[in-house]
């Protein structure tokens, strides 16, 4: 029986080269280099997705506030103008002499006290910025709160 070429050839191709090998492993090592990043990078967009959901939160509760408050509004009693800080320590919140005879302003300084107390436990290194646009038969508020990611 004579040896065919293409019988030889068979023989000597019968298994993947070592070159082949390792470059279908260096591919896959990079494939899976990036979906470790991938994951990677969705954990950190959850998180941010759900600091923007509480500082929303936040800053609902915070006009709610202003609403239920309506004499201390028209004179910045709820205004909030600081440099950002991103202490974490609390602020102390005031008292009034008798809870039940405060003033709008008082109540303002406590409910400003209480909501950054909220915000800095909830958010940690958060400094808000709130001011408000007051006009007559309207009203607009606007506010930003940041952080810093790490």
């Amino acid at each position: 029986m004579r040896n065919h070429p293409i019988a030889r050839t068979a023989r000597r191709q019968s298994g993947a080269s070592l070159l082949e090998v390792l470059i279908a492993i260096l591919i896959m090592s990079f494939g899976l280099l990036a979906l470790g990043g991938l994951a990677a990078a969705s954990i950190q967009y959850g998180k941010l997705a759900q600091f923007q959901t509480i500082g929303v939160q936040l800053a609902s509760e915070y006009a709610d506030r202003m609403r239920a408050n309506a004499d201390a509004f028209p004179i910045g009693g709820y205004d909030k103008k600081t440099v950002y800080s991103g202490s974490s320590s609390l602020v102390s919140v005031p008292s009034c002499a008798v809870a039940i005879l405060c003033s709008s302003a008082e109540i303002a300084n406590i409910d400003k006290a209480e909501w950054i107390n909220s915000l800095r436990q909830r958010l940690p290194g958060v400094m808000p910025m709130c001011s408000a646009v007051r006009q007559t038969g309207w009203l607009q508020i606007s506010g930003s709160c940041g952080w810093i990611r790490r």
